[in-house]
């Protein structure tokens, strides 16, 4: 089993890419971020990977989703990829109002998104999913997209 470690994400170190499914070891947020992704599965939230179990190590395996991710922080972000971006969290926000998993807050939010959280192609990594509101993590988000 040949292991590639996936080293763009700033968040969570030892992720791995085994036969196109990525490792990574379980985190105290886990078992939310699973049911996270099971209800965006649920409702055809193409961005977002899938949680597929655990693999002999104890680490959580999910789909892999293939685009470029940006090693580093950059300003050379082009409008287009900020509008982008903007488009998919009002998408995610969306997926999550008013459910079950968003409990008594108004939406999940992301809580880290930067260009290391987002691929060109258009998906999005979960590192630590939150309870929040929509405009304190879409302005402060997006600042960070923009710097």
């Amino acid at each position: 089993m040949n292991e590639v470690r996936l080293t763009a994400g700033r968040v969570t170190e030892e992720v791995v890419l085994i036969d196109n499914t990525v490792h990574r070891p379980a985190k105290p947020n886990s078992r939310f971020v699973r049911a996270l992704l099971a209800h965006l599965e649920e409702c055809e939230f193409e961005a977002a990977p899938r949680y597929l179990g655990s693999d002999d190590q104890g680490r959580e395996v999910f789909s892999f989703k293939p685009g470029d991710v940006p090693a580093e922080l950059s300003a050379n972000i082009s409008d287009h990829a900020l509008a982008s971006a903007a488009r998919l969290i009002r998408r995610f926000h969306d997926a999550t109002a008013g459910t079950d998993i968003a409990a008594s807050r108004e939406v999940v939010c992301h809580n880290d998104l930067s260009p290391q959280s987002l691929t060109v192609c258009g998906s999005i990594a979960f590192a630590s999913p939150n309870l929040s509101q929509r405009t304190s993590n879409s302005s402060t988000e997006l600042t960070r997209l923009s710097s």
